[in-house]
């Protein structure tokens, strides 16, 4: 049966990004390697946020690079605005599936992140 206590920790690891970035979910593992609930969503909120900022950097790396080149032709200024949008889409989604995380961990089920969750179950 899983506790109240292991619920609330379980959702602190997607909570606490916000403040510690993937400091949370880590030291959440580290702490907790004895409840299996708690170890589970905060494998995937370790994966969740790493994913995340990888795709953020990168993203607005290429972006932005793809905006300088707007100087060279015009039509890098299409592709970009298209980027942005496609940037801003994605965004959208990483809040969503943080949103479905923390639901998952009140709900005391072990469900795995949309499209990237699987990887948090490999470790």
């Amino acid at each position: 049966m899983i506790t109240q206590d292991s619920k609330i920790i379980a959702a602190m690891a997607y909570f606490m990004q916000l403040f510690v970035w993937f400091l949370a979910p880590l030291i959440i593992i580290l702490l907790k390697k004895d409840d299996d609930y708690v170890l589970y969503h905060s494998k995937q909120s370790l994966v969740y946020v790493l994913i995340e900022t990888i795709f953020l950097i990168v993203g607005f790396g290429v972006l932005f690079l793809l905006s300088l080149l707007t100087i060279i032709n015009p039509l890098f200024g299409i592709i970009s605005i298209i980027g942005w949008i496609i940037y801003g889409i994605c965004a959208i989604l990483f809040m969503i599936f943080w949103v479905i995380g923390i639901i998952n961990c009140f709900s005391g089920t072990k469900k795995r992140l949309p499209i990237f969750g699987w990887i948090g179950e490999k470790f």
